[in-house]
C-alpha cells in the first residue's frame, strides 16, 4: 500500500504486477536513470521550495518580533494606565481636601463679612443716635456751635 501511495505521489500508475506503465520492460540501468530522473525532479522542486519556507521563516520571525513589541507595548499602556489612575485618584483627594477648606474659609469669610455688616449697621445706628441726642442737648442748651 505504502507503494502504491508513494507511486501515485510521483504520478507513476502502478499495475498489479508490481510494474509501472513507465517502468515495464526496462533494463536494470534504465530502472535506475528514470529513478535518478525522478530524483532530480524531486530535489528540483525541493530547491524551489527552499526560498519559500525561508522567506515564511523570516516572515514568522517579524510576527513574533511583532507581537513581543506590542505585548510589551500593551504591558507599558497598562502600567501607565494604573499609575495615571492612582495620581488622579490622589488629586482627587487633594481637590477634595482643598474644595473643603476653601469652602470652609468661604464661609468662615461670609460670617465674618455679616458681621461687619451687622456692626456697621448697629455702628451707625449708634451714630445716628448719639446725633440726634447731641442736637436734642444742643437745642436745649441754645448753643450752636457743637
Amino acid at each position: 500500500d505504502k507503494l502504491k501511495d508513494a507511486a501515485g505521489a510521483v504520478g507513476l500508475a502502478r499495475r498489479d504486477d508490481g510494474e509501472t506503465s513507465t517502468t515495464k520492460g526496462l533494463s536494470s540501468k534504465e530502472l535506475l536513470d528514470v529513478q535518478r530522473a525522478q530524483m532530480n525532479a524531486q530535489d528540483e522542486t525541493l530547491e524551489k521550495l527552499i526560498p519559500l519556507t525561508e522567506k515564511l521563516n523570516d516572515t514568522a520571525g517579524m510576527i513574533c518580533d511583532e507581537v513581543t513589541l506590542q505585548s510589551r507595548m500593551v504591558e507599558d499602556l497598562g502600567r501607565d494606565f494604573r499609575h495615571t489612575q492612582e495620581r488622579q485618584k490622589k488629586l482627587r483627594k487633594q481637590g477634595f481636601k482643598l474644595s473643603g477648606q476653601r469652602n470652609e474659609e468661604e464661609k468662615e469669610r461670609a460670617e465674618r463679612e455679616e458681621a461687619m455688616e451687622e456692626l456697621r449697621k448697629q455702628v451707625t445706628l449708634q451714630q445716628v443716635q448719639n446725633s440726634y441726642e447731641q442736637e436734642e442737648e444742643e437745642e436745649e442748651s441754645g448753643c450752636v456751635v457743637s
